[in-house]
């Protein structure tokens, strides 16, 4: 064998070599073995579970469709769906709007009770008194409503009834009405403290008690009876008997 072939023979078996190593390093792809890609998990749903007024509740997701279907029925729940899962959702979100729609009732509710309140002191604040009673020419007592006078006749009425307006109640009506009412308004709480006054004046406790009728006696005899000294002269006896009465330590009866 020359000496050329010899050479071309080991390079062959070098190739050969080479290829081998080459096929070992390379790492082995297994059939099959790519893993699947991982699926993304979607979050866990809240628990359909309804709850009532009386503490008792529902859980939705106990119920098959069936079950599911008889509720929206009996309950006048309309149904989009005819999945399972999408049935309870349904179920579950009608009875969600239920209560915000409660909820907001109740606030409107609320807000009609504040409006009232306002609607009441509002009323309150415009309820000023323009009607008064005055004695007209004939001794008889008349009614005036001031606020249908215009401010030039409101000034001539209270010149006539010797009122002095403020120089700012000249140039404004309203305050012209209220000074003027007033002043009728003070003179009405006077007139009564005047009655209760003279009401005083007349009242005499020995003629409303009847002591005034009693003689020596008989007023003695009605101390002594309910423990009062008789010691003094009548004047001092009366006055403690009338002390009595008035006490309620001593009740006089009619016929006495």
């Amino acid at each position: 064998m020359s000496n050329s072939k010899k050479v071309v023979e080991l390079l062959e078996e070098a190739i050969t070599l080479l290829k081998k190593a080459e096929a070992s390093a390379a790492p082995a792809e297994k059939s099959g073995s790519k893993k699947p890609a991982s699926k993304k998990q979607e979050p866990a749903k809240e628990p359909r579970v309804l709850y009532w007024e009386d503490g008792d509740s529902t859980d939705l997701e106990e119920m098959n469709l069936r079950q599911l279907k008889k509720f929206a029925k009996d309950n006048d729940i309309e149904l989009e769906s005819t999945d399972e899962d999408e049935i309870r959702d349904e179920i579950f979100a009608a009875y969600q709007d239920d209560e915000d729609s409660e909820d907001e009732d109740s606030e409107d509710v609320e807000d009609d009770e504040d409006g009232d309140d306002e609607d009441e002191e509002d009323e309150e604040d415009n309820d000023v008194v323009t009607v008064i009673t005055v004695i007209n020419e004939d001794d008889e007592e008349e009614q005036i409503d001031l606020a249908e006078m215009k401010l030039p006749e409101i000034k001539k009425f209270a010149k006539e009834y010797e009122i002095a307006l403020s120089a700012k109640a000249l140039k404004d009506k309203d305050l012209a009405i209220e000074e003027i009412v007033e002043v009728f308004l003070a003179e009405a709480e006077g007139a009564e403290d005047d009655e209760d006054d003279e009401e005083d004046e007349d009242f005499d406790p020995r003629v409303a008690y009847g002591i005034d009728e009693m003689d020596d006696e008989e007023l003695a005899e009605i101390l002594v009876e309910n423990g009062l000294s008789v010691k003094g002269k009548r004047q001092a006896l009366e006055d403690r008997l009338i002390k009595a009465i008035e006490d309620g330590t001593v009740e006089i009866d009619e016929g006495e």
